[in-house]
């Protein structure tokens, strides 16, 4: 039994279960309107108005979410994805500054205003990248390290509000989403487990049915052999020197 559960054992060290990061597209809009299983569009707590224009449009052949603001004033929109971001977590978009002042992370948690960050607001196109460590989130854009923000979520899951304040024209597109997943999963591996228990079972069975035919066969033969002497010892002296 001892080397069966050696076995088990280096196969479960040569499945030990590590993390690594697994990224998927969340949304590019591509479907040409806003998905409600993914997205709600809301105000800043605060309560400062909407914007004038906001929503999935079509610029420049692609779809994208736009905001616009026309009139003066302090108005705010705020997409929010509808996944509760935790440890290991990294959230990537792209921000497309037409013109206009500020791009916020608003992220919520059990506090009202967990963190706050103001993106640089320069004209053009930047990549923002937001990374939910264990103790704090790290903001990026364009590859260059912003700075961090407390959490001040104990629970560490988190709202994350991705939107535009009384900006003129700012577009928002190709959300991806990176998170830290078991490879393989613990469902796989117990699965795993199972199996080779399994086999270790249907293994010592058959090592059980084996052991008990050598034993008989080793009984049947000591018995042949004894029969054999028994009768060596009963022939006269001359055949018996002969069988010698």
């Amino acid at each position: 039994m001892n080397k069966y559960l050696l076995f088990l054992g280096i196969f479960l060290l040569m499945n030990v279960v590590s993390a690594e990061q697994v990224c998927q597209t969340y949304d590019d809009f591509s479907s040409g309107v806003l998905d409600e299983s993914k997205w709600e569009v809301r105000q800043d707590i605060e309560g400062q108005p909407l914007m004038d224009e906001y929503g999935v449009r079509l610029e420049d052949g692609n779809y994208l979410f736009h905001t616009q603001q026309n009139t003066s004033g302090d108005k705010r929109v705020y997409l929010v994805p509808k996944y509760k971001f935790g440890v290991g977590d990294i959230l990537e978009y792209d921000v497309s500054m037409n013109s206009g002042a500020n791009v916020n992370l608003l992220v919520g948690g059990s506090c009202s205003r967990c963190a706050f960050g103001i993106i640089p607001s320069s004209v053009g196109n930047h990549h923002v990248a937001v990374i939910f460590n264990s103790d704090q989130i790290a903001v990026e854009v364009d590859n260059n390290f912003l700075g961090n923000a407390p959490i001040g979520s104990t629970e560490h899951v988190h709202d994350l509000y991705v939107g535009a304040m009384f900006g003129n024209h700012i577009d928002f597109d190709n959300f991806v989403i990176c998170s830290e997943q078991t490879s393989p999963s613990q469902n796989d591996l117990e699965q795993r487990i199972t199996e080779l228990e399994k086999r270790v079972q249907e293994l010592e069975n058959r090592t059980s049915s084996l052991e008990s035919l050598v034993s008989n066969f080793q009984e049947a033969l000591d018995n042949f052999i004894e029969k054999v002497e028994s009768f060596i010892k009963k022939l006269p002296k001359g055949l018996r020197k002969s069988w010698n």
